[in-house]
């Protein structure tokens, strides 16, 4: 096994399916493009990396109309997180075959991808509130005022 430096990733596992849904997951991108680039990665060929859904196939799965999916795609070919390739075979109707750049989704991974997030919301932890509703800075506690601490637990009416 090769030797990797802490945070690499080895060669073998970049093209894993979790790797890649990791990278999407950690782009600084709209929901919806974050949705097509995972459609996409669903739909590759296993051996060729390549993916050939239409995009009216792709905009059903998604639930929007085709020109949005249209939208996405040029904004993720712009950012170059996918590649196509028009493809026309005889008399046949023209079809594109997509594929997920790897390198650079993992070039365009949010500053904010290793902070905790908070459970209930999806957001980066905010800072410590105080029982009385005050933020508290980092390193400092505060204290409350003495009789405004925690209220009192409400009395049980039998």
């Amino acid at each position: 096994m090769a030797k990797v430096t802490r945070g690499e990733i080895p060669k073998q596992e970049k093209n894993q399916p979790w790797y890649v849904e990791q990278l999407i997951a950690g782009l600084d991108a709209t929901p919806q493009i974050k949705l097509l680039l995972f459609l996409v990665r669903l739909h590759q060929n296993a051996k060729t990396g390549r993916a050939w859904a239409s995009q009216d196939t792709l905009g059903r799965e998604m639930g929007l109309d085709v020109s949005r999916v249209k939208e996405h795609f040029a904004e993720a070919k712009r950012r170059g997180w996918i590649g196509v390739d028009r493809q026309r075979k005889g008399q046949q109707k023209q079809f594109n075959q997509y594929w997920l750049n790897v390198e650079q989704l993992s070039a365009c991974q949010r500053p904010d991808r290793n902070q905790p997030i908070n459970s209930s919301h999806g957001s980066p932890a905010p800072a410590a509130f105080t029982d009385h509703g005050s933020l508290a800075s980092p390193g400092h506690s505060a204290s409350a005022p003495p009789g405004h601490g925690s209220p009192a637990p409400p009395k049980v009416l039998n």
